[in-house]
């Protein structure tokens, strides 16, 4: 189904609900002024108008997305991993948005390593992998998704990723499939932003005093600063420094500068890791009997 069937259908469905409450609902008339009745005329010249403006909409996008591809703006480049890659291929080139095509027989040791380096520089944003099913495959997909590149591959064994959810992408009388690990992505991360930046926003006001109160209680217990930095992971494997109040004493406290706290860990580790070796030996042989 093309982009404006699908926005038909929508359009449709919820004029279709808007008509269906105003004719079932028997209440809604409470709420409206006496000798005003709801025309069937204005609901269906509404529906026009909606199904108008969102196509009139859509349009404007598309013809802006054409004037900037003409431009070389947006433009993306593609890794295509197949041997027979002639449908492949001609689908791809008629694609506007798509600059080059990286074309591999498949993937091996020796190409595995140029593609990963590929992905981690941001030169290509989309894999599609047509070829014979093998571990690299799945370890492709991980990469792939922890850079938010879309990886597409031939529907041949679903096993290696089950982690990942799919999702179709039809083009003639082939399908690949899409995998991601969340369903985040397009204007669905842009949304997410601003509800993270607005909500935080709000709960910090909100519970300043909290935070206030949190600070002095910190202060007051022991030595040392309130807040100490901490080592996040974020976004496409990016490092970003943390600032936590502290819950530990100073000299507890794991940060890079603090090199005998970072000792002390190493050894609680290692003592965890004996004391549970032991309980599975001591298991084990209990169940030997």
């Amino acid at each position: 189904m093309s982009v404006f069937a699908r926005l038909a259908f929508g359009v449709i469905v919820v004029l279709l609900g808007v008509i269906a409450y105003y004719f079932f609902n028997e209440y809604n008339r409470a709420y409206l002024p006496s000798r005003v009745s709801i025309s069937r005329f204005i609901l269906a010249s509404g529906g026009f108008f909606i199904l108008y403006t969102v196509f009139l909409g859509r349009l404007i996008i598309w013809s802006v997305e054409q004037i900037l591809y003409k431009f070389r703006i947006g433009l993306q480049d593609v890794i295509l991993l197949c041997y027979d890659s002639t449908a492949l291929v001609n689908w791809l080139t008629k694609r506007p948005d798509v600059n080059k095509i990286y074309h591999y027989k498949e993937l091996n040791e020796s190409n595995y390593e140029q593609i990963v380096e590929m992905i981690k520089n941001k030169e290509v944003s989309e894999i599609y992998l047509y070829s014979n099913s093998n571990l690299l495959e799945s370890k492709l997909a991980t990469v792939a998704e922890r850079y938010k590149v879309l990886f597409a591959f031939r529907p041949v064994s679903f096993g290696q990723y089950s982690p990942f959810s799919m999702k179709p992408i039809p083009f003639g009388d082939f399908v690949l499939l899409e995998v991601s690990h969340s369903n985040l992505g397009g204007w669905m991360v842009v949304l997410k932003r601003i509800f993270d930046f607005v909500f935080s926003a709000i709960f910090i006001f909100l519970f300043s005093w909290l935070y206030l109160i949190i600070f002095l209680a910190v202060k007051l217990d022991s030595k040392g600063p309130a807040f100490y930095l901490n080592e996040r992971v974020g976004p496409n494997g990016n490092v970003f420094q943390l600032w936590k109040f502290r819950r530990l004493k100073l000299e507890y406290c794991t940060t890079d500068s603090n090199e005998s706290a970072l000792e002390y860990e190493q050894e609680l580790i290692q003592k965890i890791i004996s004391k549970t070796t032991m309980v599975l030996c001591i298991s084990w042989q209990m169940i030997q009997g």
